[in-house]
């Protein structure tokens, strides 16, 4: 409740990193925590928690979902499927990963007062991580949220395209979600020395984007810019990029 009651001070305190151990959780729901939880706060408190392994098989299963109905039960080609899904993958889902970076899960408390229910649901979805940036089981907006979410969309793309385009889109759309998602959890997990040579020039692609996330989380001028994750592509297009020299570098 300590969220839902702190108003437009909520930001500032978001944007303030605790240092805190990768192993170590924040409890988030009320009645969870150690042996003094109870059964509905600690089973709550299990539904904010994201490990890898659970996001990648979820999403990547509702992908290959949407895929088999674009091409089995609504009879796309398999070239139209295909051209749908990478334009989606390459093209609709950065833009998106963009705007909702920076309008969803970093909108200025103002635009709603400081309103408590906002805050909270703000603070589930993306708040948690800026707080505590080194929890590995929160690096991903928990599925309890983010489901219900893709399946809300699902009609509006329907109702914009034939349902074998629909579909396909939905296809590309979620697997760029989970490229996000993984190249966000490699950025907060993996250090550079981690990944092989041979994987040039993934390397230098890779430290560059760690240091503009890492600024992003850290640098005091980060939290106002660089909202791209898997790709840096639309910062400079919306003037959001990093200063070429920004106060933190990456650990």
């Amino acid at each position: 409740m300590q969220v839902y009651n702190m108003g437009t001070a909520y930001d500032a305190w978001r944007n303030t990193a605790l240092r805190m151990k990768p192993s170590e959780s924040l409890v988030l729901m009320p009645g969870a925590g150690g042996e003094g939880g109870t059964a509905l706060g600690n089973l709550l408190e299990k539904t904010t928690l994201a490990p890898i392994w659970l996001i990648v098989f979820v999403w990547q299963t509702i992908v290959f979902y949407c895929m088999y109905q674009s091409l089995v039960t609504y009879g796309g080609t398999l070239v139209q499927t295909g051209c749908v899904f990478l334009v989606a993958l390459l093209f609709g889902w950065p833009l998106t990963e963009y705007l909702l970076h920076r309008f969803v899960f970093h909108f200025p408390v103002w635009w709603f007062n400081g309103n408590g229910v906002v805050n909270l649901l703000q603070f589930m979805a993306h708040g948690i991580h800026h707080k505590h940036p080194r929890d590995h089981m929160r690096l991903f907006t928990p599925l309890v949220m983010s489901v219900p979410v893709a399946i809300s969309i699902l009609p509006v793309f329907m109702w914009l395209m034939h349902p074998p385009d629909a579909s396909a889109w939905m296809a590309g759309f979620i697997e760029g979600y989970l490229v996000y998602d993984t190249v966000h959890w490699a950025l907060h997990t993996l250090s550079v020395g981690n990944i092989p040579a041979w994987t040039a020039p993934l390397p230098s692609w890779f430290s560059r984007l760690r240091k503009l996330h890492h600024d992003h989380h850290h640098a005091e001028e980060g939290h106002g810019r660089s909202f791209g994750v898997s790709t840096s592509l639309w910062d400079p297009v919306f003037r959001t990029q990093m200063p070429e020299t920004s106060a933190v570098t990456a650990k």
